[in-house]
């Protein structure tokens, strides 16, 4: 609706493309990605993980626009198998940032720790795209009758995450507050930069009650996760760094108020909406969780607020501030080559000719850290 005489292609990999036409019904053409058909702008949402597909982004676009979404993994080597794996990544990120014609961010927190990462970034040539908040239309289920009460923290075993805080504020709401319900974490167990280990000894200092409360669901799939949010008492978000947070929109969406951490994009994003708890001590989190739970009118404040911020990042928005950057993308002069870090082992390129070669110390990297993966001690949460 934003550019109704453009054309859109989405290029996906070969195996999704009959997938992913069947979900768009004939409305957007459907390509394969790596297929040379010459485009005006292309745009790839969402950083680099691997270098094979640089070459063909910066040869089949005239303009290119890449979204880095934040900048955590860049910048944490223990979410990454092996240093050199670590450096590629960094390198690969930071040299397809340089030679975009555009980057956009999700927050104007991500776009300034860009800026700090690689300060020779072009300012007139990043900008903030926010992630769409908007969540689909949904029957609430109601109540579960007989069902114990619990408060959710739904991310991901990373570090950042910060999910021990989760656990300790639970614990004072438990003995400060006299909750009695449980805590329930839900989401998946990445191989690196995890704080499974760290969990599990916080775990066994807590009381015997606290412990026998605490439930870790694991991954879970989309039903599951709406069903977790909805029939919630409270969304505890504590991650300590954000590129956007898009889990306490969703929780307010099905009626279910947040506490979110006070630094980072959640900051940016939710302040003024009551969500956000200015302090790193428990006890403080403990007392306005144990609010939330028991007052209707905080919790629907919360909640509305939520709602009403929401609007500020709809999906309308996000096509809208796309097209905006493309325009400006559009009337400039195209951007230019810089050069990598860290050695041949770390190496990325983005002319065909050295495409191969780079491909190929990346598969060997990966080898490497497999087997020392594979073989050496690797510690799961149970």
């Amino acid at each position: 609706a934003a550019r109704p005489a453009a054309t859109v292609r989405v290029a996906v990999e070969k195996d999704n493309v009959g997938e992913i036409k069947a979900l768009l019904r004939g409305e957007i053409a459907v390509i394969e990605r790596g297929v040379d058909v010459a485009t005006d702008v292309i745009y790839r949402p969402y950083q680099l993980l691997a270098p094979a597909e640089l070459p063909w982004l910066t040869h089949v676009g005239r303009r290119l626009v890449v979204g880095q979404l934040d900048m955590i993994g860049f910048s944490n080597p223990s979410y990454h198998p092996s240093p050199a794996l670590f450096h590629m990544v960094r390198n690969l990120q930071r040299l397809t940032m340089r030679v975009a014609d555009g980057v956009t961010f999700i927050s104007e927190f991500g776009r300034l720790q860009a800026m700090v990462e690689c300060p020779d970034l072009e300012v007139n040539r990043c900008f903030v795209v926010s992630s769409g908040a908007g969540t689909p239309d949904r029957q609430l289920a109601g109540p579960r009758p007989g069902e114990r009460a619990y408060v959710l923290c739904l991310s991901a075993f990373f570090w950042h995450k910060n999910r021990e805080h989760a656990i300790r504020t639970f614990a004072a709401m438990v003995a400060d507050h006299g909750y009695g319900g449980e805590l329930r974490i839900a989401g998946p167990e990445p191989i690196y930069g995890r704080s499974t280990e760290a969990e599990a000894d916080l775990l066994a200092a807590m009381p015997a009650d606290v412990r026998a409360r605490v439930h870790y669901l694991g991954r879970v799939d989309e039903p599951t996760k709406w069903s977790l949010l909805e029939h919630a008492d409270l969304l505890i978000y504590p991650s300590v760094v954000e590129g956007f947070g898009m889990v306490p929109f969703e929780a307010a969406a099905v009626g279910t108020p947040s506490v979110v951490a006070p630094g980072s994009a959640l900051a940016e994003v939710f302040d003024g909406t009551g969500a956000v708890i200015d302090s790193w001590d428990e006890g403080v989190w403990a007392a306005r969780s144990s609010l939330l739970v028991t007052d209707d009118k905080a919790a629907l404040q919360v909640i509305d607020a939520i709602l009403e911020r929401a609007r500020l990042h709809s999906w309308r928005r996000v096509a809208e501030a796309t097209w905006s950057a493309i325009d400006v993308v559009v009337a400039r002069p195209r951007a230019r080559l810089h050069h990598d870090e860290g050695g041949v082992r770390s190496r990325v390129a983005a002319r065909e000719e050295t495409a191969g070669a780079v491909s190929s110390v990346h598969f060997v990297n990966r080898v490497e850290a497999y087997a020392r993966r594979r073989f050496g001690r690797v510690v799961r949460h149970r």
